[in-house]
Order: C-alpha cells, then sequence, then structure tokens
C-alpha cells in the first residue's frame, strides 16, 4: 500500500446541511414578525414594514428550499466546486476542517482578501482526513472561527 497522495481528490455533498424546520420554528418567526411590525408601526416607519415582509418572504421561501448536491474536487491547482466555480491556492490564506455532524465535516477556505468570504465546503468524514493531508501540501491550516452571521444561522436553524 502507498503512502502516496493522489493527484485529486473529488466527492459529491449538499451544497448546505438542510435543518428540518417544525411548527414551533414558523410559529416563532411569525410572532417575532409581528414584534417588528409593532415596533415599525409605533415608529410611523413604514418603509420597514415594507422591508420586514420582503425579508420573511424570502426567508420562508429559503427556509423550504432542499441543498442540491455538487461535485468538489481538490486539485494541483485548487478547489473545484461542481462545472461553475474554481478556487486557485494562490488566492487563498489557508484552511480548517470543522466537524459538522456524523455524515459530513465542513471544510472552510480562507480567502487572502480581507473583503473576500469564508467558502465553506462540506467534505463526508471518511474522506477528511485525505482532504486535509492533499491541502496541507499547499496550504497551511490554521484554525477558522465562526462568524456572528454563521453563530446565529445555526442557533436558528437555518
Amino acid at each position: 500500500m502507498s503512502n502516496e497522495l493522489p493527484q485529486s481528490i473529488a466527492w459529491n455533498a449538499p451544497e448546505f446541511m438542510y435543518k428540518e424546520k417544525g411548527r414551533e420554528w414558523y410559529l416563532w418567526s411569525v410572532g417575532i414578525l409581528a414584534a417588528l411590525v409593532l415596533f415599525a408601526l409605533w415608529q410611523k416607519n413604514f418603509l420597514l414594514i415594507v422591508f420586514l415582509g420582503i425579508a420573511y418572504g424570502l426567508m420562508m421561501t429559503w427556509s423550504k428550499r432542499m441543498p442540491r448536491v455538487l461535485s468538489f474536487e481538490v486539485g494541483e491547482k485548487g478547489v473545484r466546486i461542481g462545472t461553475f466555480a474554481f478556487c486557485e491556492y494562490s488566492s487563498l490564506a489557508g484552511f480548517w476542517i470543522r466537524e459538522e455532524n456524523d455524515s459530513f465535516n465542513e471544510l472552510m477556505l480562507l480567502p487572502k482578501s480581507r473583503t473576500g468570504l469564508v467558502l465553506k465546503i462540506f467534505v463526508p468524514c471518511d474522506v477528511s482526513s485525505q482532504v486535509r493531508d492533499f491541502l496541507l501540501l499547499f496550504l497551511p491550516e490554521s484554525e477558522i472561527k465562526e462568524s456572528f452571521f454563521d453563530s446565529f444561522s445555526r442557533l436558528i436553524r437555518f
């Protein structure tokens, strides 16, 4: 058995982790919306009411959306996401793999640009150590803290 790494590692994974939202989730969201609308009425801010309506509609649409299964590949030049995106190692400052659940770990790619967003990719647990070893050939491993928005999204099961 050889210890050599392959030229690339490919896998399929969902674009995001879908979290089932029960009746209570929808009741809480309506309650929060009602409180915000009452606040906007009290402030006589009708534009805020329009914004809340649009935001709530989008949130309800996205809450029911199921993730697509995408193909991912780490190769000698970078990371490929399906057929529509490629991220070169030269544009990345580092990576971190965080445990997500029993099936997937989360690969986080940190861009060199301060304005860039952390790219998050789900990796099946059975290949995440291979992906880590492969990426160490090209990028430094450095812990990436979860952003406030990511923590909040996790809290509200979105």
